[in-house]
């Protein structure tokens, strides 16, 4: 149902995000039906502001430029009602990621942060061995701490990983499934960000929408696991999933 939502609904999608994922969220959000704007310079904001229906941040490959029109646009969004998604991908390896996270959750109300438990751990700041920007060690307690981000930023908390988790800071929802897969490509977590961005737009309940996109995601995912040879084949058919899955739900 959620792709049937985002397909009707056709959201224009503001994606402000790093250079190794963008072609590949802009496939996946143009297999199910939205529109994938990738405009970055301070000066555009303005004019983008009003013609998209919602932003992701995606501070992969974050740098001075854009951290000024990441603010500025998340501000501007929030003056025009539109969600707006957090995927503060990477934030513990830096303390300059970690300051500049803090001034965008100081400045901008986020829809929802999506992440892995390392970035939530981050966020949370409790210690926690990291691998570069993927999951690592994790031994504290994920579902507390994503209710308790969750409360304290009033948001939506996506947590990725081999199990999901999305909170709200009252309610609690687990997601099984998928496939290892999807951590032998890059993108796969912030092409999840991006379709949350879409589903955020798309749906007057975003908690339950997120719940469902992220039980779909691991769905497709694992179908295409099923279907493909290599690793390579993988994130085609992942493309394919979606696009089959948007239309299914149509039918």
């Amino acid at each position: 149902m959620v792709l049937k939502e985002i397909r009707n609904q056709k959201p224009i999608i503001h994606c402000m995000t790093n250079y190794v994922v963008a072609n590949f969220q802009a496939n996946g959000l143009l297999a199910v039906g939205a529109s994938p704007i990738m405009a970055e310079h301070f000066e555009e904001m303005a004019d983008v502001s009003k013609i998209t229906d919602a932003l992701l941040l995606n501070i992969g490959t974050i740098r001075d430029s854009l951290c000024h029109s990441m603010i500025f646009a998340g501000q501007l969004a929030n003056s025009l009602n539109k969600p707006v998604v957090l995927d503060p991908v990477g934030i513990g390896v830096s303390s300059f990621r970690q300051e500049f996270i803090h001034a965008l959750l100081q400045k901008v109300q986020f829809t929802a942060i999506r992440c892995n438990a390392s970035e939530l751990a981050t966020l949370a700041q409790i210690d926690c061995i990291s691998h570069g920007i993927d999951a690592g060690v994790i031994d504290f307690s994920v579902t507390k701490t994503a209710m308790d981000v969750a409360l304290k930023y009033s948001t939506i908390v996506c947590v990725s990983g081999e199990t999901d988790y999305i909170t709200n800071g009252f309610l609690l929802s687990e997601i099984h499934g998928g496939t290892k897969k999807l951590t032998e490509i890059t993108g796969t977590g912030c092409l999840l960000g991006a379709l949350c961005t879409a589903a955020s737009a798309s749906s007057k309940d975003v908690f339950h929408s997120l719940v469902h996109l992220h039980e779909e995601y691991k769905n497709i995912a694992t179908i295409a696991a099923n279907n493909c040879e290599g690793i390579g084949d993988f994130q085609a058919d992942l493309l394919n999933q979606l696009k089959y899955k948007a239309n299914e739900v149509l039918s």
